[in-house]
C-alpha cells in the first residue's frame, strides 16, 4: 500500500514550489525593470494592483471558507465546486462593474500617471483570477498539494514566458506585458479547473453531498469576516504603492515594488507552511493539545529560517538589486533593508493568524487587521513626504511589528502558550530534525 505523504513532505514539496516560483517571480520583475524602466515598471505594478484590489474585495472570503470547511470534512467536494462556480458568476460581474467604475471615474485620483488603456487591459484578468483562486483553495482544503502546487506554478511560468515574448520579441511595451499577464491567468484557470474535475471524479459523483445552497450560506457566514480581514491586510501591504504614486510619481512606486518583490520572498517558507498548516489545523479541531503543539513548532521554525535568509539579503542587497534590476533601482536598497525586520515579524503574525482562522476566529484577525491598516496608512502619510521610498518601508515595518505584538498577546490568552514558543527554537526541535534526517537516510 502506498504511504500517504505526511505534513513534512507536503511542506517540503510546497516550499520547493515556492522556491521555483521565487525564481520565476524575480526573473519577471528583473525583465520588466530592465525593459520598462522605473516609470514603466511602476505603471505595470499599479495596473496589476487594480486587479489585485478588485480580487481582494470581491472574493467574498470564499477561498478561506473552502479551506476551513473542507479541512474539517464538513462539506462535499461536489457542493463546494457547484457553489464556487455559481458565486463566481455573481462576484465576477460585480467586481467587473466596480473595476470599470474605478477606471472611468477614479483613475485620475487613484492611479495618477497611469494611462486608462493599461488599467482596462489588466482588468480583463479579474474574472480569471477570481475563479482560479476558488479552485486552488479547493485543492488546498482537500490537502491535495500535488495538484495545488502544479496549478500555482503554471501562472508565473506562463507570465514570464509570454512577457518575454511580448516585450523582447514584439516590443509591445507595458500593454504587451499586461496582456501576457491576463493570458497567463486565463490558461492557469483552465489547468485549475481540470485539476479539480479530476479530483471530483476520483472521489464522488457530481450529485453527491449536501445541497450547494446550504454550503453557500455557511461559506458567506464564515467568509465575510475573512474577506474584510483580508482586505484590510491587503491595504496594509499595498498602501505604500498607492501613496508613493500619490505623493511622488509612478517611478517611485516602481522602485518600491522592486524592494517589496524581494522582501516578500522571505515569506516563501511562511507561505509554504501556512498553505499546508491551515487545513491541517482545521482538521485538528477535536485535538486541542496537538494543535497547541503544532502551531508553535511550525511558526518558530519558519521564523528561524526566515532570519537566516533576511541576514543574507541585508548583506547582499546592494549587489543583488544593482545586478538584477540595474543601477537606476539603487534607491530600493535602503527600502529593502527597512522592510526586512517587518517581514520577519509578519511571519510570526501569520502563524498566529492561521491558528485563529482554523479555530473559526476570523473575527479576531479582522479586528487586528483594522488596527494595523489604520496605523500603516497614517505612518505612510506622515513618512513618505519626508523620506520617500524609505518612508513607505518604515511604515510597513512598524505596522507589521504591531501586528505581531497584538497577535502574540491574543494567542497567549486563547491557548496559554507563551510568546517565545512561537519565536525561539527549543532543544527538542533539533532532536526532531536529527531524527527526520536519519529517517530520510534510511529510506535511500
Amino acid at each position: 500500500m502506498a504511504r500517504t505523504p505526511g505534513l513534512g513532505t507536503h511542506i517540503t514539496v510546497t516550499f520547493l514550489r515556492q522556491g521555483l516560483g521565487l525564481v520565476l517571480g524575480v526573473a519577471l520583475a528583473a525583465l520588466l525593470a530592465r525593459t520598462l524602466g522605473p516609470d514603466g515598471q511602476g505603471k505595470y505594478a499599479l495596473a496589476v494592483l487594480l486587479v489585485t484590489l478588485v480580487l481582494t474585495i470581491f472574493n467574498l472570503g470564499v477561498p478561506a471558507a473552502n479551506v476551513y470547511f473542507l479541512g474539517r470534512g464538513e462539506v462535499s467536494v461536489a457542493a463546494v465546486l457547484r457553489t464556487n462556480v455559481r458565486i463566481s458568476l455573481l462576484l465576477g460581474a460585480s467586481g467587473g462593474v466596480a473595476g470599470a467604475f474605478v477606471v472611468f471615474f477614479l483613475a485620475g485620483s487613484w492611479f495618477p500617471g497611469v494611462p486608462e488603456p493599461l488599467l482596462w487591459i489588466a482588468l480583463v484578468g479579474f474574472p480569471f483570477a477570481l475563479l482560479q483562486s476558488f479552485f486552488v483553495s479547493l485543492l488546498q482544503g482537500l490537502q491535495d498539494f500535488n495538484r495545488y502546487n502544479l496549478v500555482l506554478l503554471v501562472q508565473p511560468f506562463l507570465a514570464l514566458a509570454l512577457t518575454a515574448l511580448a516585450v523582447l520579441v514584439f516590443d509591445w511595451g507595458i500593454a504587451g506585458a499586461l496582456a501576457a499577464y491576463v493570458v497567463s491567468l486565463a490558461i492557469d484557470l483552465g489547468v485549475a479547473w481540470y485539476a479539480c474535475r479530476r479530483h471530483l471524479r476520483a472521489t464522488e459523483p457530481p450529485t453527491a453531498g449536501a445541497p450547494s445552497d446550504r454550503y453557500a450560506a455557511r461559506c458567506v457566514a464564515y467568509g465575510w469576516k475573512a474577506l474584510i480581514g483580508g482586505n484590510l491586510a491587503f491595504f496594509s501591504y499595498r498602501s505604500g504603492h498607492l501613496l508613493l504614486n500619490y505623493f511622488i510619481n509612478p517611478a517611485s512606486t516602481g522602485v518600491y515594488a522592486v524592494a517589496v518583490t524581494i522582501a516578500e520572498k522571505i515569506w516563501m517558507l511562511s507561505l509554504a507552511v501556512s498553505s499546508v498548516l491551515l487545513p491541517r489545523l482545521s482538521e485538528l479541531h477535536t485535538d486541542e493539545a496537538k494543535r497547541r503543539r503544532l502551531t508553535p513548532l511550525a511558526t518558530r521554525t519558519v521564523f528561524a529560517a526566515s532570519c537566516v535568509v533576511a541576514i543574507v539579503l541585508f548583506a547582499g542587497s546592494r549587489p543583488l538589486i544593482v545586478y538584477l534590476f540595474g543601477a537606476v533601482y539603487e534607491e530600493a536598497v535602503g527600502a529593502l533593508r527597512w522592510l526586512l525586520p517587518g517581514v520577519l515579524m509578519l511571519a510570526v503574525a501569520k502563524g498566529v493568524g492561521n491558528d485563529l482562522a482554523a479555530r473559526g476566529r476570523v473575527d479576531i484577525n479582522l479586528s487586528v487587521a483594522a488596527v494595523v491598516v489604520a496605523v500603516n496608512i497614517v505612518l505612510n502619510v506622515l513618512l513618505i513626504p519626508h523620506y520617500g521610498v524609505d518612508g513607505a518601508a518604515m511604515a510597513a515595518t512598524f505596522s507589521y511589528g504591531l501586528n505581531m505584538i497584538i497577535g502574540l498577546v491574543i494567542y497567549r490568552r486563547i491557548t496559554g502558550n507563551r510568546w517565545y514558543t512561537l519565536m525561539v527554537l527549543q532543544r527538542r526541535d533539533f532532536g526532531m530534525l536529527r531524527e527526520k534526517l536519519e529517517s530520510l537516510k534510511g529510506t535511500r
